[in-house]
């Protein structure tokens, strides 16, 4: 299944070190290169077919234009609800109430409640890491995107 693929190819890059406009394990990567890297390895494409690897950009500054983000995304992408977020979906996330970081959903987990995890490239720990979406997570939330097509 696509999104337990997804899911299992992000949680392969955690502990990567975190690199601004970074794009590779080796070298490090940020937000956007940790998802430009599982779309590549996967051949992921865009709710129109195209390659989700030509929408790559590498001229953002470290606070990106978070309505840029949320537009181009929207765009590419099948926005859903939060209520029906599920492993390997795509979450646009907020600081400072600007929607500037990406992060690729994991695993849920059940101990008579469901939880999903986060995937994503952290500057505050340096690296990717995984960890719960827990309530202040999920009030960073800004939109949730489907990821729907593969090739290989």
């Amino acid at each position: 299944m696509l999104n337990q693929e997804i899911a299992y190819k992000a949680r392969s890059w955690v502990g990567t070190n975190f690199r601004h406009l970074g794009r590779t394990r080796s070298e490090g990567c940020d937000c956007l290169g940790l998802f430009m890297g599982v779309a590549s390895e996967l051949g992921l494409r865009d709710k129109f077919g195209n390659p989700v690897i030509n929408l790559d950009e590498t001229s953002y500054s470290l606070v990106p234009d978070g309505v840029y983000m949320h537009s181009k995304l929207s765009n590419h992408f099948i926005e859903k609800e939060i209520a029906n977020i599920a492993p390997g979906d795509l979450v646009l996330l907020k600081f400072a109430n600007n929607p500037q970081h990406l992060a690729i959903v994991g695993s849920n987990y059940y101990d008579g409640s469901q939880k999903f995890t986060l995937i994503h490239t952290y500057f505050s720990l340096g690296k990717v890491c995984e960890h719960i979406l827990d309530k202040k997570w999920q009030e960073r939330v800004a939109a949730v995107y489907s990821i729907q097509t593969i090739t290989k």
